[in-house]
């Protein structure tokens, strides 16, 4: 389980969070939406251990990370997986070792059984047969694959998504968005996608936050999203045509 409690945080006079109250159980799959640059990387930054807050508390598995010595929160990271926005791959390296690194870096597994993990992920997202091609070989909706086939390699107890479709046709869009469910269902795992596009939040999740001036304007099911009160929410699913 993920918690959130009263996080603070703000770049100079810009507050970004505002003293935020969230839990997320195991096994849920849980987007975060809202306007671009309204902090919600930042967010999942701060659950990843890569930012402090300014205050307020962040625990994964029960355990208070916001402290912790660099080798006690290595050991919360190496359950946490993250797919980045554009895949973040290494140009210099091919498709099997970008997915490889995880498996090299947190298990010590010999070479033949981290090339059997790194090929059965890459099974697993559609990709078997691509292992030598370099990155820039692979289109978008490809670099983002082998991204979620590196991300699901080393077995994490959560996976964290930052705008998986952007820069994406609706085609691979909708390719990708099936992919995370697949994953999500499959591996039994928790997942948070940071998104602006309201078709991935139907398309892949039972509960969705909207975000919007540091706090949390609807917290629920998406198809729910319609009753919300807040006029921030309403404009935005009438301008994704949501509405």
């Amino acid at each position: 389980m993920i918690k959130i409690k009263n996080l603070y945080k703000s770049f100079g006079d810009r507050v970004i969070l505002k003293n935020l109250n969230f839990s997320i159980q195991n096994g849920e799959c849980v987007s975060i939406i809202g306007k671009s640059g309204i902090g919600k990387s930042i967010l999942l930054k701060h659950i990843i251990g890569l930012m402090k807050p300014d205050s307020g508390e962040i625990y994964v598995n029960d355990k208070l990370i916001n402290d912790l010595s660099f080798k006690d929160l290595q050991k919360i990271r190496n359950k946490i997986s993250m797919v980045f926005q554009f895949g973040a791959l290494f140009d210099f390296m091919n498709v099997i070792d970008n997915v490889s690194l995880p498996l090299k870096k947190l298990t010590d597994f010999s070479d033949e059984k981290i090339l059997e993990y790194s090929k059965k992920s890459l099974i697993e997202v559609g990709l078997e047969g691509s292992e030598l091609m370099m990155p820039s070989e692979l289109s978008g909706g490809m670099k983002k694959r082998v991204g979620i086939a590196r991300a699901i390699s080393a077995n994490p107890e959560y996976i964290l998504y930052d705008e998986p479709t952007t820069g994406l046709d609706p085609i691979m869009t909708h390719s990708i968005n099936n992919l995370i469910r697949k994953i999500h269902n499959e591996e039994k795992l928790t997942s948070i996608i940071v998104t602006h596009e309201m078709k991935t939040v139907q398309n892949v999740s039972n509960r969705v936050l909207f975000l919007d001036e540091g706090i949390i304007k609807y917290d629920g099911h998406p198809s729910e999203m319609h009753n919300c009160q807040d006029k921030t929410v309403l404009q935005f699913l009438e301008v994704s045509g949501s509405l």
